[in-house]
């Protein structure tokens, strides 16, 4: 499987701007509803919403701290 070379952007857009404040409250708001869940009591439904929000928060994060850290070099 080959990998494409990209070249990165010299510079962020509105758009990355976007995704990145959207992707930090998606990992608040998942850390706010799992820890609201564990003092009301465990829902499934509840459980898999907050964790869903944290997890594709700190995934997408992911992308931004890979793309600053090679910025950097």
């Amino acid at each position: 499987m080959r990998k494409h070379m990209v070249d990165m952007p010299d510079h962020l857009t509105r758009l990355d701007y976007y995704q990145i404040i959207t992707s930090v409250l998606m990992t608040i708001l998942g850390g706010v509803i799992l820890i609201r869940s564990f003092f009301t009591g465990f829902y499934i439904l509840t459980l898999l919403i907050g964790g869903g929000f944290l997890f594709i928060g700190i995934y997408r994060l992911r992308f931004v701290y890979k793309y600053l850290r090679k910025r950097r070099k």
